[in-house]
């Protein structure tokens, strides 16, 4: 015989305990955690993005720049990028600069992306022969490490225009004047803010993150330029930051000035810094670019042919390796500059010779 008892009431106090500790676990597990989760992006259609004043217009197919997105990390996501290969996890400490914090570091990621659309602007009117002007201004300020001697004394966006009299146009400039003065020097700034003139003096110092050497303590500072094309130029992407946008839009605005389809009615995305020479230099995340590329239905992937260094895979062995193991089609191009990638547009979609007359 079964015997039937009464129900005892739950205990209250360990009701609330219960609640209080799935509460507990679920914030845990929703709670921001050190690191980035990084996941293919978007491949953007340059076509729609680039607009020049009495472009040409001959295009057939379509160049793409190619973005990685970065989420916050938290309990719950780190579980599910585990269980998904086109996922990488990094370390926050990896990507931000000593005592930089997240809202910072993607604000100063976009200040990289707006100087390398004007890389890009120069290096394509330059290479297609029409007028540019350009006047560095001075090391832009893109931010400040907490505890240095610039702390309270220079902001974000102020432009560095000489040390002690001396003009500094460029960032180069700028920590060419500085290398050489050891920890006490004072250094009298002349800067602009707001595109008020000012005046301060410095003394240079070790700071958190340098490894005891004296310095000012800039995080990234910049080329200050102003471009002037002869042709009106608008660039309307969304918000994305970095420099590594700067091959593809160079390849777009050329499109846009030179008669003629450098795509050859292909689709082709890519990914690379650029720099006023032309030169194309290596990216992070390229694994991540290709799967978007090949989600966009891209043919073609322009990679940076880096030099290969012990303990790190070159760009364009991580590309390669990306595109066998998703079995994605693309064809691979490393270029080490914006000539390489013009060459092999110019050539790979060239029709085929007719043979002589029998």
């Amino acid at each position: 015989m079964l015997s039937l008892g009464r129900a005892r009431r739950p205990d209250v106090r360990s009701v609330l305990r219960l609640i209080l500790a799935l509460a507990v676990g679920g914030a845990a597990a929703l709670w921001p955690l050190p690191y980035f989760i990084l996941l293919p992006g978007s491949a953007i259609s340059l076509d729609e993005a680039v607009h020049v004043e009495d472009a040409y217009h001959d295009e057939v197919g379509t160049f793409y720049l190619t973005t990685v997105r970065a989420d916050r990390a938290t309990l719950i996501r780190l579980a599910a990028a585990a269980f998904r290969p086109a996922r990488e996890i990094v370390r926050m400490d990896d990507l931000l600069f000593p005592h930089e914090d997240v809202d910072h570091y993607f604000s100063r990621q976009q200040a990289v992306m707006e100087a390398s659309e004007k890389e890009a602007l120069i290096v394509a009117f330059r290479k297609a022969g029409v007028p540019i002007a350009v006047e560095n201004r001075g090391a832009l300020v893109t931010g400040v490490v907490p505890g240095s001697p610039a702390d309270g004394v220079l902001n974000a966006g102020d432009v560095i225009t000489a040390v002690d009299g001396v003009p500094t146009p460029t960032a180069d400039d700028l920590l060419r004047r500085l290398a050489s003065r050891d920890a006490g020097t004072p250094v009298r700034l002349r800067i602009l803010r707001e595109g008020r003139p000012l005046e301060r003096t410095v003394r240079l110092a070790p700071f958190p993150g340098s490894r005891g050497r004296p310095g000012l303590g800039l995080i990234q500072p910049l080329t200050a330029r102003e471009v002037r094309p002869s042709l009106a130029v608008t660039i309307d992407l969304e918000p994305i930051g970095g420099p590594s946008a700067g091959l593809m839009l160079t390849l777009a605005l050329i499109n846009r000035l030179v008669p003629g389809d450098l795509t050859h009615g292909h689709r082709i995305a890519g990914t690379g810094t650029i720099d006023l020479d032309g030169r194309v230099g290596r990216v992070g995340g390229v694994s991540l670019k290709v799967l978007a590329a090949a989600a966009a239905g891209a043919d073609v992937f322009f990679v940076p042919d880096d030099p290969p260094e012990a303990g790190r895979t070159s760009n364009v062995e991580e590309a390669r390796r990306t595109n066998e193991r998703f079995r994605l089609g693309l064809t691979i191009v490393p270029v080490r500059t914006v000539d390489d990638a013009l060459q092999y547009l110019r050539t790979a979609f060239a029709p085929a010779q007719a043979g002589p007359a029998r």
